[in-house]
């Protein structure tokens, strides 16, 4: 008995580029932090990585510093904890998220902002 044709699959999605892939591993990276919250866009909704296809990472903007090199700048939503230790922990953790990825020799800088504390109540 013949077998059918095949089914036609779905195009996969389009490759990502090493910065939005960079800027993905950041964002997943600070978020496993236990102290940070969430990310934030900003109140214009600007600090953002925008990607082909409508693809949009709020509060993390990736942008080319030098030729193979981008910068991470992290806009943070946080618990009400000591801060610079706080920083110093989510970079440790966005540089090693990013050599993990095969990406460490891309990152160049990491900037982290804190937006806002989150509330435990109403």
């Amino acid at each position: 008995m013949p077998q059918p044709p095949p089914r036609p699959q779905a195009p996969a999605a389009p490759a990502r580029s090493e910065r939005v892939r960079l800027a993905w591993t950041a964002r997943e990276a600070a978020l496993a932090v236990p102290a940070v919250a969430a990310t934030d866009a900003g109140p214009l909704g600007v600090h953002v990585t925008a990607a082909p296809g409508g693809e949009r990472l709020d509060g993390v903007t990736c942008v080319a510093s030098g030729p193979g090199a981008y910068s991470i700048a992290l806009r943070l939503i946080c618990e009400p904890v000591p801060l610079h230790p706080l920083a110093e922990q989510i970079s440790a953790a966005v540089r090693a998220s990013a050599s993990e990825a095969g990406l460490g020799d891309v990152l160049d800088g990491v900037s982290i902002h804190f937006a806002d504390l989150a509330q435990d109540g109403p």
